[in-house]
């Protein structure tokens, strides 16, 4: 499908790690082909959908406020009013890209686990994993270098029996300069700790630095396990400076 094609009307399809969503908006929406055009995909079949209006006025706290409903979950703040059911995400976002990349990303974090993968707060240069809490230096471990997949937000995905590093379209500095690609994944570099890290911790940190808008017990258990996997089979180091990073 040609990207012309794919521009006309509000509505697209994206794919990030194998995963496609197809968003269903009410009107058009700037920035849409800046942000995702990367990402880009064939509507046919996708894992699950967003249906959303935009609207002047929705809630803009800065933290997303989960409630459980009878049929699945509401997520307010961050520009955002929805409700997540099986398969499919639906509500009110404020008419701004940056709102509908936040419900993007609440929807991966939820949608990913049950299908094998998760979304990281993280940057990643080839198979390398970069995380670490918020100004340890995820963007500048990977700014300047060669194979950068992401800088902001990475997502993990075991394919064929192997875990892979995913890129996606949640970006900061480099917002939309991201193409739909993966390496197989080969380490972790925790910013901010130091020397090899043993397995509990490396499973401590990732759930700390895993993206998850969710109070579901099954997602989150689905998400335990496969941060525990990752910890016992893909090595992890503290990485406590850009020179240790070997930036």
């Amino acid at each position: 499908m040609s990207l012309s094609s794919l521009e006309r009307g509000p509505d697209f399809s994206i794919d990030i790690a194998g995963v496609c969503c197809r968003v269903t908006l009410d009107k058009d929406l700037p920035g849409i082909e800046r942000i995702y055009r990367g990402f880009f995909s064939s509507p046919v079949s996708p894992d699950f959908t967003v249906r959303v209006t935009l609207e002047d006025e929705v809630p803009a706290a800065e933290e997303v406020e989960i409630s459980c409903l009878d049929n699945g979950e509401s997520l307010k703040g961050r520009g955002m009013n929805i409700t997540v059911s099986q398969g499919e995400i639906s509500g009110e976002v404020f008419r701004d890209i940056h709102a509908l990349d936040s419900v993007l990303r609440a929807a991966y974090s939820v949608f990913l686990p049950p299908r094998g993968g998760l979304l990281m707060h993280a940057s990643s240069l080839g198979g390398e994993v970069y995380t670490g809490p918020s100004g340890s230096g995820k963007t500048s471990s990977v700014r300047g270098r060669d194979n950068i997949l992401s800088d902001d937000i990475t997502a993990l995905r075991k394919v064929s029996g192997s875990w892979r590093v995913c890129s996606t379209p949640f970006s900061g500095e480099f917002a939309g300069e991201f193409e739909n690609r993966s390496c197989p994944l080969t380490g972790f570099n925790m910013l901010r700790l130091d020397g090899d890290l043993e397995p509990g911790r490396v499973y401590r940190e990732i759930l700390r630095n895993t993206l998850f808008y969710s109070a579901s017990p099954e997602g989150f258990g689905a998400l335990a396990d496969i941060a525990r996997e990752l910890s016992l089979l893909i090595p992890g180091r503290g990485v406590y400076s850009r020179a240790l990073a070997g930036v």
